[in-house]
């Protein structure tokens, strides 16, 4: 028979050992209580989706048309939404600005078929609204964005979402210019993608969705690649900066490029630009830094200085 010491210690080894399981039961319990808790209470703040952001249309004075955007509420909260509608710029930095109802503005040309809806959790609603040109509209862009306000009393984040209507009315008095103001990707690249930037400058009036390609050629003047750009939305009066990425690029060699911007407003006119640039392993570009910095500085202590004394000889034999 085990003593009262060998018992007592068996005992308490056993108390311990259902202490600590309660403890993990009951810290279990906690955490998917809170978890469940947080499921249930909140909703994301990008709880709402409106699809598609935005909506192109190219109209004459007159014409009207419907379209349809879609609502969807990723929440497991009800959801009540305001519609209304607001006239809105994209200044030539490319920032969207809302403005105060305009004259011949969104308000008079986008008609919504609701002015509010309610949506259950996880439901998807479709919003029908009319575009509606008149006779008197300006020739060019207009622009205007239909805005879901969260009114929900609670549980929902208290914003806006918004799904853009852009708008080129074709009439006499439309200017479609384009222009290519940045083409670039730096003269020495060592990493992986060349990265490229293209600004472009929209000249006229009218909202432009150009299409693109580069083509890249060797020193040699062989074609080794190309890619299609896809669509790029300029505001009139503004610039905006594309960036894209040349994943297939050889890793060492000298190449040009080649980039070709579609102007569909302008008969499809093409404009073009050329950039030379090289590419080396990251290993040789660190090897040609370290070559043009001790260049720089040899000129600077050893051959700048030379040159300063020639012109100060000079300037005495010049005075004798």
């Amino acid at each position: 028979m085990p003593s009262y010491t060998e018992m007592k210690k068996t005992l308490e080894k056993k108390t311990v050992f259902a202490s600590g399981l309660k403890k993990l039961f009951f810290a279990t319990a906690l955490l998917l209580a809170l978890a469940g808790f947080s499921n249930v209470t909140f909703a994301e703040t990008d709880s709402i989706v409106i699809e598609p952001a935005k909506t192109e249309l190219s109209l004459a004075p007159g014409e009207r048309t419907m379209k349809t955007v879609f609502v969807v509420n990723r929440s497991n909260l009800a959801a009540i939404l305001k519609i209304s509608v607001k006239d809105y710029i994209v200044g030539e930095d490319g920032k969207l600005q809302y403005l105060e109802k305009q004259e011949n503005g969104a308000i008079n040309w986008i008609v919504p078929r609701y002015t509010q809806i309610s949506l259950m959790p996880l439901e998807s609603k479709p919003v029908q609204f009319i575009v509606d040109v008149g006779e008197d509209m300006p020739a060019g862009g207009h622009y205007g964005s239909l805005i879901f306000e969260n009114i929900s009393p609670s549980g929902h984040a208290q914003k806006t979402f918004e799904s853009h209507v852009l708008l080129n009315v074709n009439r006499e008095g439309i200017t479609t210019g384009l222009s290519i103001n940045k083409f670039s990707s730096g003269i020495l690249n060592g990493g992986d993608p060349v990265n490229f930037e293209i600004g472009l400058k929209n000249l006229g009036n009218a909202h432009i969705l150009g299409t693109g390609n580069m083509s890249f050629t060797n020193l040699f003047g062989k074609k080794i690649d190309e890619m299609e750009l896809g669509e790029m939305l300029i505001y009139p009066g503004s610039s905006e900066l594309f960036k894209f990425e040349w994943q297939s690029h050889p890793k060492f060699g000298i190449f040009k490029a080649s980039l070709e911007i579609k102007n569909p407003l302008n008969e499809g006119k093409v404009i073009k630009k050329e950039a030379w640039f090289a590419v080396l392993p990251v290993g040789m570009l660190s090897i040609a830094s370290g070559f043009a910095l001790l260049a720089a500085i040899s000129f600077y202590f050893v051959f700048y200085p030379q040159k300063k004394k020639k012109v100060r000889a000079r300037k005495r034999l010049s005075q004798l």
